[in-house]
């Protein structure tokens, strides 16, 4: 998770032991009435009323159409959903801000990103709002769709876009951001070489005086006399050569602009000093308005559940947002919101049966969600790579990734691991693909480059590696420049003597051995390709149970064991009295209980059953209620 690179510096410094933290806060207002606004790209939680709600959603939506018209694209991608919470005054706002030394940070807006959800959190009291959110949501668009560049491109367009002001029918864009010129007045701007040698651990970047003000200051006006000249094909022209090609700037520069460094210093200070920095006019986005905009009124559940949501991205709210979760599913125990974000918690603390517990209820309750489906699938593979395993059940994680990018198909982390899930069966093909396309949503995300590196090589696409490792080499990360630098090692090495290709595994076609609503498989089936002396070694198999899985909700009477292994439960649902058998009781799964109790009494329950006859079934899951916490019947297959 990262915050705005505003307190990049702060933040690397900045060591918190949040099992000691202890924050102390004003109660937040959320009896205070909170609405949200659905716009087509958006959501927009806010308490200062659906007018002005609405409004915000279409600053968000025009800004994202200008993001398009400045980088020459047609269509913008965001590869996570993007939550925007706009607080009406400065004290709730301030409980969600980074903390330094324990307090909140003075800032007007903060950007808070993640890999399920990005946050953009706005105080509406303040003058300076819009050019900190703005400046935030370009690094954002940018990452999202314009390929790696250099740092002082970044910070300067990013501070050239969040200068943008919209009205009806045009939008003025080139405003100096505050103190920006009385810096480059005052001070001596750097050559561009030097500019451009400035990288995210570079000294100047991270420390706070004169030389980091000249920095952010001259890449804006350098980015604002590209835009004022036209020449963003030929500034893309130049980041291919150097990013792309391994060419030097000095030699980038003259392909590219016709000119060299020295002219190119000669050009900006003349820009400079001339004094005639214009603000650009461009026609306002067509086909913008709110009128189609969703609003919807939020309970207390609903707004606990956003603040407890931003938090828990947050690394300086973590352990708080546990708690809050906790009270959304006191206030309402069915808010599938509250179960997801505890099921996210419990997984980030490495709790997966209390997460896998969670994300059931979540996906039952609103199965539309995709950041549930990503995230029931990104417990099974955590759980594998602990376990030093593949999944359990690969073809459901498949499944979960399939429905999560179904339903956002610009989910880049779902495809990233949907890859990762065709390697997992030996489709190579499919997990280049896949990666492939979380890569076009989120072009500079350098572990993707790094995914598809690892995938081109497990099926001998040495060129394709080698094209990936070779960009990654020029990493500002060392430890992915190394990582890479040993990987063309080891490319050399595969070229002469190729490793075997995985065995692709075909999906079984029976899928009776699935528990409705396929969350776990029923013992374990690797898929792998057996030979025939295998095949012959293998211990007889049982016949395949076709009988359909029902589910329903009522109360566990009691519960009788005649055998060490069996037992047989007496479930009461409506006017009817069931029988259920439990073969094996150590096989049985169990929801909302660590093992088997002979003693249950008086419980309620809801299961999952094959029929047997009139009022008798076998059991196939039993989830116990937990205090304060109805079970919910699963959904029919």
């Amino acid at each position: 998770m990262s915050t705005s690179c505003q307190f990049s510096g702060l933040r690397k410094r900045l060591a918190v032991n949040l099992a000691a933290l202890v924050i102390v806060s004003t109660p937040l207002a959320v009896a205070d009435s909170w609405v949200e606004i659905r716009s087509p790209n958006f959501s927009v939680v806010t308490d200062a009323g659906s007018r002005r709600g609405l409004e915000v959603a279409l600053r968000f939506e025009q800004m994202r159409a200008v993001f398009g018209t400045l980088i020459l694209r047609g269509r913008v991608h965001m590869p996570v959903p993007v939550q925007v919470i706009a607080f009406r005054d400065t004290r709730d706002f301030r409980q969600f801000v980074p903390l330094w030394q324990g307090k909140p940070i003075a800032v007007s807006g903060l950007f808070q990103s993640g890999d399920d959800r990005s946050f953009l959190a706005v105080d509406l009291s303040s003058n300076g709002r819009w050019e900190t959110i703005f400046h935030e949501y370009g690094h954002f668009l940018l990452n999202a769709n314009y390929p790696r560049t250099q740092l002082w491109f970044d910070e300067g367009f990013a501070g050239y876009y969040s200068s943008i002001r919209i009205s009806d029918k045009e939008v003025q864009i080139g405003a100096a951001p505050e103190g920006m010129l009385q810096v480059l007045q005052n001070s001596p701007l750097m050559p561009v070489l030097e500019l451009f040698r400035v990288q995210p651990h570079s000294k100047v970047y991270n420390e706070s005086g004169d030389r980091r003000s000249v920095f952010y200051s001259q890449a804006w006006l350098l980015v604002h006399y590209l835009y004022d000249r036209n020449t963003l094909p030929e500034t893309g022209e130049y980041f291919n050569l150097v990013e792309n090609q391994g060419v030097s700037p000095r030699e980038a520069l003259q392909r590219a602009f016709g000119m060299g460094p020295e002219a190119l210093d000669e050009e900006l200070e003349s820009y400079l000093r001339a004094g005639k920095l214009r603000v650009n006019s461009l026609e306002a986005p067509p086909g913008l308005d709110s009128a189609g905009y969703e609003v919807i009124s939020l309970d207390e559940a609903d707004i606990k559940a956003v603040f407890a949501d931003l938090h828990l991205h947050s690394p300086d709210y973590f352990e708080q947002a546990v708690g809050e979760f906790q009270e959304v599913l006191r206030l309402q125990p069915d808010h599938a919101g509250g179960h997801r974000g505890l099921g996210y918690a419990f997984f980030r603390k490495d709790d997966f049966d209390r997460a896998e517990q969670h994300f059931r209820r979540a996906a039952t309750l609103d199965p539309s969600d995709a950041r549930v489906h990503y995230l029931a699938a990104l417990l099974m593979n955590r759980e594998a790579v602990v376990a030093g395993r593949e999944p359990e059940d690969i073809w459901q994680m498949k499944t979960y990734l399939e429905r999560a990018i179904a339903l956002n198909p610009d989910f880049a982390e779902a495809h990233n691991l949907l890859a990762t899930a065709h390697m997992w069966t030996g489709d190579t093909d499919a997990a280049i693909s896949s990666m492939k396309r979380a890569l076009q949503l989120s072009p500079r995300n350098e572990q993707y480059s790094s995914h598809l590196a690892e995938h081109a090589m497990a099926s001998q696409k040495w060129d394709l590696a080698e094209t990936l490792l070779l960009r990654l080499k020029e990493s500002s990360s060392p430890e992915v420049a190394e990582w890479s630098r040993r990987n063309l090692a080891r490319l050399e090495e595969y070229r002469r003597n190729p490793p075997a290709l995985p065995v692709r595994r075909v999906r079984p076609p029976d899928d009776s051995a699935y528990i409705a609503p396929q969350w776990k498989r029923k013992g374990r089936s690797t898929g792998y390709v057996l030979s025939d002396e295998e095949l012959d070694e293998r211990p007889e198999e049982k016949p395949v149970d076709l009988r359909p899985v029902r589910s329903l909700r009522g109360k566990l009477l009691r519960v009788e064991c005649p055998s060490p292994a069996e037992a047989l439960l007496s479930v009461v649902s409506g006017s009817r009295t069931w029988k259920m058998r439990v073969v094996d009781r150590e096989r049985l799964i169990l929801i909302g209980a660590e093992e088997f109790s002979c003693a249950w009494r008086e419980r309620d329950v809801v299961i999952n059953y094959r029929e047997a006859g009139e009022a008798e079934g076998d059991l196939v899951s039993l989830e116990l209620a937990q205090p304060g916490i109805e079970p919910v019947p699963l959904p029919q297959r």
